[in-house]
């Protein structure tokens, strides 16, 4: 895999091992994206990192535990390839009103490129039409956030331990 480069805001799910697929995305990537932030965000000046992570920072003190939400179906986003989108197996999440509050809390900072009409769904794996994730067809799975993320690319740091803003190629997840 290349160098990450793009940037969001995201939930990751506390054990993501029952919404791997084979052929698809690690467990290490799974998240529920709140605010894409675009492809490439290593030439954001200082001031527009830092306000990204003190934003996560806020969110992720202000949650009072975890946020619970179910994997309650499976679907395939872009089947048709519309717009030259890649097709897509996703667990859509629900049972939560969680996800939404915080991608409109979210969406002043999120890239003109965010997809318009948001839909909270866990991204299973590219370029397949995959008809039945395993934890969907074994029933809905529960998913808790175990933390949240301002992704920058590159690797992973605490955020209560991060205390500089991200530099080009950070990755800082906010837990509570």
């Amino acid at each position: 895999m290349g160098e990450h480069t793009g940037g969001m805001v995201a939930l990751i799910p506390a054990d993501p091992s029952p919404l791997v697929v084979d052929g698809g995305e690690p467990a290490e990537e799974l998240h529920v994206t709140l605010a894409y932030l675009g492809d490439d965000v290593t030439g954001w000046p200082d001031e527009q990192r830092s306000d990204i992570l003190t934003a996560a920072q806020a969110m992720a003190a202000e949650q009072p535990g975890p946020i619970e939400a179910r994997a309650f179906a499976h679907a395939t986003f872009n089947p048709d390839r519309h717009a030259d989108r890649e097709p897509c197996a996703v667990y859509l999440i629900g049972d939560s009103g969680a996800p939404l509050e915080l991608h409109q809390r979210f969406a002043p900072l999120a890239s003109a490129d965010q997809h318009p009409g948001y839909v909270a769904h866990l991204t299973a794996g590219y370029g397949t039409h995959r008809s039945r994730p395993p934890a969907v067809a074994a029933g809905a799975a529960q998913v808790a956030a175990r933390g949240r993320r301002a992704a920058r690319g590159g690797h992973r740091r605490p955020a209560q331990h991060h205390r500089a803003c991200p530099r080009p190629g950070d990755r800082v997840e906010a837990h509570r």
